[in-house]
């Protein structure tokens, strides 16, 4: 597994947060040579900051609105404003952590 995380301006965040990915790895990947894995995540990860500036999507950064709502849509995802977000339980978290792990599982 590829762990990436991002913490803060020098690791090129443009909004203060922690940002994780967690990226299954199989032996079979890029033909068994697993290590093209990187300079592809860098790749991407340059263009990251065009992508976004050009796309349509509604910027989500706890003061923005779109049509007027209090929440903007993303895809699926319905993000609130940051004044809006309410802790999660330890019980809520869990269940979460469960239901992220069944997608190991099915790919393993």
């Amino acid at each position: 597994m590829t762990v990436s995380l991002q913490d803060g301006v020098a690791a090129g965040q443009s909004v203060p947060h922690v940002h994780i990915h967690l990226i299954p790895r199989h032996p079979t990947d890029y033909d068994g040579k697993n290590d093209r894995i990187y300079p592809l995540l860098e790749q991407s990860e340059n263009r990251l900051h065009g992508n976004l500036k050009n796309s349509d999507v509604p910027t989500v950064n706890g003061n923005a609105e779109h049509d007027g709502q209090t929440k903007a849509q993303v895809g699926k995802w319905e993000v609130p404003k940051d004044e809006d977000r309410k802790p999660r339980s330890t019980e809520e978290m869990e269940r979460e952590a469960i239901w992220l792990a069944s997608f190991f599982e099915k790919h393993q």
